[in-house]
């Protein structure tokens, strides 16, 4: 079993944009599932004020791409 890796979200705040409602994600830690199944968290940091209400997302992440690749 391959190792696996997700990122910790919170969804700070919707916005619109191109007449589409979004959401905007701010990153807090991550999530790993190792080659036996279990998992760790390693959390970054913790959203303030009255909008967080104990929940994170988690997202599967996404391979970054370079700069070069966008021309």
């Amino acid at each position: 079993m391959e190792k696996r890796k997700y990122d910790i979200k919170f969804a700070a705040r919707e916005y619109e944009s191109d007449g589409k409602k979004k959401t905007y994600w701010t990153p807090h830690g991550t999530l790993f599932v190792n080659e036996a199944g279990r998992t760790s968290i390693k959390i970054d940091s913790i959203p303030q004020g009255k909008e967080f209400d104990g929940w994170f997302q988690v997202f599967e992440q996404q391979e970054k791409r370079s700069r070069d690749e966008d021309f």
